[in-house]
């Protein structure tokens, strides 16, 4: 089966817009900005994350920032799992994606880019500089938090 049709198939495109893509079908995203951000940075990441050090990142302002962080878990975890996959891996104390088999362009870019130059043919530095195009997480920016 063709990854792009393998409903296990995961693409995220964090340059320009935000892109989630399961099994070659886009999903919708939640409007929410934070949980965009939370997405993009377990991501890049790469590591679980502690649910403290998400709640102090990115819910400074509600009262109860681990009922918040739950609420955009909640939002990911279609985006992310399916059936046969279960990508958001959260327990009582941390959180993280399973990107395993996922094709994610800032991964793939930051890879190419920090190889050796004359390693690379042609079509590898079109490829990396291809799928930089636009802002890393472009609809995702916190006001508050710029980094």
């Amino acid at each position: 089966m063709a990854a792009d049709t393998d409903p296990e198939s995961l693409e995220l495109r964090l340059f320009g817009h935000l892109q989630v893509r399961r099994g070659g079908r886009d999903v919708v995203i939640p409007a929410s900005r934070k949980t965009r951000a939370i997405l993009g940075y377990l991501t890049l990441m790469q590591r679980p994350i502690s649910r403290q050090c998400l709640c102090e990142l990115f819910f400074e302002v509600p009262d109860d920032p681990r009922a918040a962080l739950r609420w955009s878990l909640s939002k990911l975890r279609p985006l992310l799992d399916s059936t046969g996959k279960r990508r958001l891996v959260a327990d009582r104390d941390t959180v993280r994606i399973d990107l395993g088999g996922a094709d994610v362009d800032a991964l793939h870019a930051a890879d190419l880019l920090g190889r050796d130059p004359a390693s690379l043919d042609s079509a590898e530095r079109s490829d990396a500089l291809g799928r930089m195009s636009g802002e890393l997480l472009e609809d995702a920016d916190l006001p508050d938090r710029p980094e």
